[in-house]
């Protein structure tokens, strides 16, 4: 009898597995961003088992593990793993932090959440100046602002969009970092030149000198007055940005020059703005070799 019973149950697993090779199943799903939630595999696989009976069960259930293998809590597989993946460079900057004991190594814990957020999102950043404090808080306030993304994303179009912010933002950074860096570089050619000044003439062309060149770090138009005449302005501004522990100040520290430019202005009466050769004369100022670019300005203004 137990042999007849092996027998059948042997001949049985035959019969089904003959069977299941004629099932009707559902398109194989695909890891992609169209990728199916938890509750569309269900449907998937009930609908699969609703065509083939008996014969479904085995086939359909392989095709609903396959599913949810790309889904999770109804999001795609991507997003899901990204999350987890921006939640351990998360973790990873905490600990960094608490290691830390001088300011050059929080500079590094920034630097490497900036770079384990950009390999989440699968994107190439610029090269940070982590020595320069503004920097640090940029970077890390655009990786947070990442991670904040990629824990909001619902769907792979929205990953990309989370990279796309993320170069973007650690661009910005790295654009105000390199003005706070020539803004410096200003301040030492000014004191090399005070320096070497042997009159009073000598002098005020060190200072009108040291306010075109920072008015051409923080990239902004001075009015159409002497140059002498903001000075002040450029003074102030220098001292602003070396003193920046943001890229808000530093922001801040160009909004005050431009403020501070229209003001000299009003009170000269004169336009604020630079007419067209003025604006040429900044733009080479800037870019040494700029001649298409500035040229092409110039046509543009005329």
């Amino acid at each position: 009898m137990k042999t007849l019973s092996i027998a059948f149950a042997a001949a049985v697993l035959a019969i089904l597995a003959g069977c299941t090779a004629n099932v009707t199943t559902e398109p194989e799903v695909a890891v992609s961003s169209e990728a199916l939630t938890l509750a569309q595999c269900e449907t998937q696989r009930s609908s699969c088992i609703a065509k083939n009976g008996l014969f479904g069960l085995v086939t359909c259930n392989l095709q609903y593990t396959t599913c949810t293998a790309t889904a999770t809590n109804g999001l795609p597989a991507q997003v899901v793993d990204a999350a987890a993946a921006a939640a351990e460079c998360t973790t990873d900057l905490d600990d960094c932090v608490l290691a830390a004991t001088k300011p050059s190594e929080l500079a590094a814990c920034a630097e490497d959440q900036a770079a384990c957020v950009a390999g989440v999102l699968d994107v190439t950043l610029p090269v940070l100046d982590i020595e320069l404090p503004p920097v640090v808080s940029g970077a890390t306030d655009c990786a947070d602002a990442g991670v904040a993304c990629i824990n909001a994303a619902t769907t792979v179009a929205d990953l990309t969009d989370c990279a796309t912010e993320l170069t973007t933002c650690t661009a910005e950074v790295v654009d105000q970092g390199g003005a706070i860096s020539d803004v410096v570089e200003c301040t030492v050619s000014l004191d090399d030149c005070v320096l070497a000044a042997t009159t009073a003439t000598a002098l005020t062309k060190c200072g009108e000198e040291q306010a075109l060149c920072v008015a051409a770090a923080l990239e902004v138009p001075l009015p159409d007055v002497p140059v002498s005449d903001v000075v002040n302005c450029a003074e102030t501004a220098a001292d602003c940005t070396l003193a920046a522990e943001s890229i808000g100040d530093v922001l801040d520290c160009t909004e005050g020059l431009v403020a501070c430019g229209e003001e000299v202005a009003d009170s000269t009466g004169v336009p604020a703005a630079l007419d067209c050769n003025a604006q040429w004369t900044v733009c080479m100022f800037q870019n040494p070799f700029g001649f298409k670019k500035c040229g092409d300005a110039l046509n543009a203004c005329l």
